[in-house]
């Protein structure tokens, strides 16, 4: 019997508001960069907008004492500034996204 691990993705509707979308992964060592690496595809339906700009990379996730840290490529700065929309609620959700 195949398990999976649910994860609560965030993405953001036209109005501002965070919506999540549930994902079943496969169970990884590191469970952080499997979500992360999700969220960066953006959402499955239609209405959410994705909240990491596209050409954003994941390098690397490490988790120690319960605190994770996500180690993005240089294009979450450099595309937030260029295209992302909504400016700083924009900006702002793209964080919330991460660290939910």
């Amino acid at each position: 019997m195949n398990t999976y691990d649910e994860v609560a993705l965030f993405f953001c509707d036209r109005d501002g508001h965070l919506r999540v979308e549930w994902r079943s992964l496969v169970p990884t060592d590191n469970l952080p960069a499997a979500a992360l690496t999700r969220l960066i595809l953006g959402p499955e339906a239609p209405e959410p907008l994705a909240t990491i700009p596209e050409g954003t990379m994941l390098r690397g996730v490490t988790v120690q004492e319960g605190v994770a840290r996500a180690d993005f490529s240089a294009e979450l700065m450099e595309l937030m500034d260029e295209k992302h929309w909504g400016g700083f609620l924009g900006e702002t959700i793209t964080v919330y996204s991460i660290i939910h």
